[in-house]
């Protein structure tokens, strides 16, 4: 192969994977809705638990009933290949976006009282957001 097209092609490969962009606790791109179980166990895992798997970059809010809830996010946008062509971009460019939440509530003995884990992936387009 020609080095000239290798090297674009190289060239291209690197600025469209090298532009995606995660925020948030990055474990949770791992997990699925079937995987979820192997890792938080509603009455047995507990907080200690959570924060070795997860980390502690979570959010820290109470339910209804005055229970401790936990709420870990990641979300990722990887831009689509047309946004790295000029003007084109303009019209037809856009985003994959992927997003992550798992929330986590605790009893007063720091143990799992139940969990809800989701992901959607979605495209975000200038004109659809």
């Amino acid at each position: 192969m020609n080095p000239f097209k290798l090297g674009t092609i190289l060239i291209i490969i690197a600025l469209v994977t090298g532009c995606t962009t995660k925020t948030g606790t990055e474990q949770l791109a791992e997990l699925t809705q079937e995987s979820i179980g192997d890792f938080v166990q509603d009455g047995k895992t507990t907080k200690e638990e959570i924060i070795e798997r997860f980390g502690t970059r979570y959010s820290l809010f109470e339910d209804n009933s005055g229970k401790e809830q936990w709420v870990y996010e990641l979300s990722t946008h990887r831009p689509g290949a047309l946004n790295f062509v000029p003007y084109v971009n303009l019209v037809a460019g856009n985003f994959k976006c992927k997003n992550y939440k798992l929330i986590v509530t605790f009893d007063e003995n720091d143990v799992v009282v139940r969990h809800r884990f989701s992901n959607n992936e979605h495209k975000k387009t200038m004109w659809k957001q």
